[in-house]
């Protein structure tokens, strides 16, 4: 019958091709982390790319593990902590790769991972927060441009480039500085065991290459995004397995 008949390129193929039943999946995360992906700029990491990203690990079957592959400077905290939020929440074991750079915002993401692990030079760490408010009321007024506005709220014309920032403004803005910064860091020592001294050390906006992160143990082990995979399957005992990477769905 017709259910007995197979293409013998299939057959041959079958034969050739052990079936992978256990997957790893690799998501990618590269470039500045963002808020908002509708900024020009044509490479970001932003919440909904990778909610996206994690909405299509559902589609895998017998998914056993997630690869985070990290390339990043950083950018925005609060994307940084919803992304962190995203990774935590897996049902699956998640270890983190560090390509180049995964600095601020990138290294934030990164204390998600299981496991974390970076190449010798990767630049990393750059635990800290920094916040530039462009003000232009005097440059504006040499050129003899004016502006008027209409405000309602305390802080409401904190972030107006035309309006000076005042003296309790900059303590609020310090304040909220000063509460992500503390969040960072409590992300930090909660992933790698270090006392809350050492994190002000190693952090307060310092950069580490790959090999000096480990050595102060800021990452788990110096290895590629191959060695990562490898270790994970080795970690979780898989015998057969196939690695999927995932993009975000166009259609």
């Amino acid at each position: 019958t017709d259910d007995n008949v197979i293409d013998i390129y299939d057959y041959a193929d079958k034969i050739r091709t052990p079936q992978k039943k256990d997957k790893i999946a690799v998501i990618y995360a590269e470039g500045p982390i963002m808020y908002d992906e509708n900024t020009g700029n044509n490479i970001a990491i932003t919440p909904a790319n990778i909610a996206e990203k994690i909405k299509q690990l559902k589609k895998l079957d017998n998914l056993k593990g997630v690869v985070l592959r990290v390339n990043s400077p950083g950018g925005s905290a609060l994307s940084a902590e919803l992304i962190y939020q995203m990774f935590s929440e897996l049902p699956v074991p998640v270890y983190v790769s560090m390509g180049s750079t995964a600095a601020s915002g990138g290294y934030y993401i990164a204390m998600a991972g299981d496991k974390v692990f970076a190449d010798k030079s990767t630049i990393t760490g750059s635990i800290g927060v920094v916040s530039a408010i462009p003000k232009v009321q005097k440059a504006a007024g040499n050129l003899g441009i004016d502006s008027s506005s209409i405000t309602k709220g305390k802080f409401s014309d904190l972030y107006d480039p035309f309006v000076d920032l005042s003296d309790e403004s900059a303590e609020r803005l310090r304040t909220s500085m000063l509460e992500t910064y503390n969040e960072f860091k409590s992300r930090v020592q909660k992933n790698r065991g270090i006392s809350a001294d050492k994190i002000e050390e190693y952090a307060q906006g310092k950069v580490w290459l790959g090999d000096e992160a480990k050595e102060i143990g800021l990452v788990d082990q110096i290895g590629s995004l191959d060695d990562t995979i490898q270790i994970m399957a080795k970690d979780l005992k898989l015998q057969s397995y196939s690695v999927e990477e995932v993009f975000v769905n166009e259609d």
